[in-house]
């Protein structure tokens, strides 16, 4: 909904992340790297007659290179990493049926053919080597970190993380598909949190449409919520309606866009939330008026609004939006009434 910025401190919690991912692993695990490799020996061993089979080899060759530069790759360089690659592959497909054994391999090949084969798409082998169904675990604490506890793409379903346990319970989109970029799938910058609704309509989808992380000040902040205040009768909930359009008009076929994909009016919408939405109106409305001239006439003193509003609606008027559910909603609501 609103970009975070990239500043020094989340790079340092990127690279944080890479170097302890799979770290606490037992022996028995076999590590990206690893994985990787054995796949170049099923190409060599149990692909014969596959087309291009060099390629493929020089593709998975390529992301060991590259790897640990992969988990913390920014995002303005991900066009031209998927240059590389795609140049490397040229037109091969990366969902071409690639025959492959469980791993971890014996050593000694005899042992290895007696191994039952299996044939599963290219891209999905490399996302299972690297371990992208592991990387949740490691990768929550970080977004905890960062202030992340938000669905990115609706703002209104949380994105929980349990520090005690270590457990994450919401999953992670790829912003760029492991399809196209399966070199990306555990990347730090690639990984957005969300809830199953959202991740479940961008995957339906051929276009995406937010890209969480940018590298330029400011932020793109390309959307706004707005309630009709003219239009909310007094004791009826049902008669607000929050609408979810673009900032500007250059922005409005993109909004159209991303409402589509995402049922942002649909899910602000619902009877609960228009229920919610109305007591937050009646909370702004004595922020605005009553709680401040009772307090500012029995203490004496002039009421901060913002400090007001972020004690009364619990919510910060920062940079980040994805701290709190519906944050984005509040924030933009407030400003509309001007209290902050």
């Amino acid at each position: 909904m609103k970009q975070i910025l990239i500043t020094h401190g989340i790079k340092a919690l990127a690279k944080e992340y890479a170097d302890n991912l799979f770290v606490d692993k037992t022996y028995a695990f076999v590590q990206p790297i690893d994985g990787l490799k054995t796949l170049i020996i099923d190409l060599q061993e149990v692909n014969e007659g596959l087309a291009d089979k060099e390629r493929y080899i020089k593709y998975i060759s390529q992301i060991i290179a590259d790897f640990e530069k992969l988990k913390t790759i920014l995002p303005r360089e991900f066009t031209s990493y998927k240059e590389k690659y795609d140049g490397i592959i040229q037109n091969s497909p990366l969902t071409a049926k690639i025959k492959y054994r469980k791993t971890p391999l014996p050593s000694i090949k005899e042992e290895r053919e007696k191994l039952p084969v299996s044939e599963k798409e290219f891209y999905k082998l490399i996302v299972d080597r690297m371990h992208y169904s592991d990387t949740r675990l490691y990768l929550g604490k970080y977004m905890n970190r960062i202030g992340i506890n938000t669905c990115v793409y609706c703002n209104i379903a949380k994105a929980t993380f349990s520090e005690d346990k270590e457990e994450v319970y919401y999953p992670f989109d790829h912003n760029k598909p492991t399809s196209e970029y399966p070199f990306l799938c555990i990347s730090f910058f690639n990984l957005y949190p969300c809830c199953d609704n959202c991740n479940r309509h961008k995957l339906s989808d051929e276009k995406k449409g937010f890209d969480m992380y940018t590298e330029v000040e400011p932020s793109n902040d390309p959307f706004v919520f707005e309630i009709d205040r003219k239009k909310v009768e007094e004791g009826n909930p049902k008669s607000v309606i929050v609408d979810f359009k673009a900032r500007n008009e250059a922005e409005r076929d993109y909004a159209k866009k991303y409402d589509d994909w995402f049922r942002i009016n649909d899910l602000y919408n619902s009877d609960d939330e228009r229920r919610s939405s109305y007591q937050m109106l009646k909370l702004i409305d004595k922020c605005r008026a009553s709680y401040p001239a009772a307090t500012e006439a029995s203490f004496h003193i002039t009421v901060d609004r913002r400090d007001l509003f972020e004690e009364v609606l619990g919510v910060k008027d920062d940079e980040i939006v994805f701290t709190d559910v519906k944050k984005k909603l509040k924030i933009d609501t407030a400003k509309d009434a001007g209290l902050i």
